[in-house]
């Protein structure tokens, strides 16, 4: 896009396919609670909001108990979710292009920055950022808005140069509050129907057309 050359990626769902290691973890913390899900719709309720909001929201508990819920999923997440994910095809070819192009790319998750940090070192894109921002292990900051609004203050972006690129609800949501322009992405967890309730009005259906539409 004409004039953004500051580019926030989200990670699962916009980079990453990560929805094995994910469902498994949630599993493992259901489990715990002697709960059996077998319903991977209701599991991806679960790809992109907060984990303790997700866990009280969709399974009644109580704050305490989602709270206890998030330490399983993180215990079963830093032993096996974690590789239990793969890359996108032609998301490092695209983040290359961007580096080339002397844009700025950085990263914005919901996903604890601990975690993401691993992730990108291992799939092998961490040399393409300048910067890495995710949520903190306490998760007092954990909705997008405040993690976008972490990048921009750390940096002193200016607003007007920003895209953030998501798949879901979250992601636009939390660009708008933060006056910031935002492409989802269809390849993603989100319908294009969620994306465009939240507010999104431009979309890219594969990593090609993402890659196209920032260059432009």
């Amino acid at each position: 896009m004409q004039g953004r050359d500051i580019i926030f990626f989200d990670l699962d769902g916009t980079l990453t396919d990560s929805k094995e290691g994910i469902f498994n973890s949630i599993r493992y913390a259901l489990n715990f609670f002697d709960i059996e899900e077998t319903d991977d719709e209701k599991l991806s309720l679960f790809l992109g909001p907060p984990l303790v909001q997700a866990f009280m929201k969709y399974y009644q508990m109580s704050e305490e108990n989602a709270e206890l819920a998030l330490v399983k999923y993180r215990e079963n997440f830093v032993k096996k979710g974690i590789y239990q994910l793969s890359m996108y095809d032609g998301i490092d070819q695209m983040l290359k292009a961007l580096k080339e192009n002397q844009m700025t790319v950085c990263l914005a998750t919901s996903k604890p920055l601990k975690f993401a940090e691993q992730i990108v070192k291992r799939i092998g894109i961490a040399p393409y950022f300048d910067y890495l921002a995710g949520a903190t292990m306490d998760e007092t900051r954990n909705e997008k808005a405040d993690i976008i609004d972490y990048v921009i203050t750390q940096n002193g972006f200016h607003k007007d140069r920003i895209l953030m690129v998501g798949d879901r609800e979250n992601d636009v949501k939390g660009a708008h509050q933060n006056h910031v322009e935002v492409l989802g992405v269809l390849y993603g967890y989100g319908s294009r129907r969620e994306l465009e309730t939240a507010g999104c009005i431009h979309f890219a259906k594969t990593v090609a057309e993402t890659k196209s539409f920032i260059l432009q």
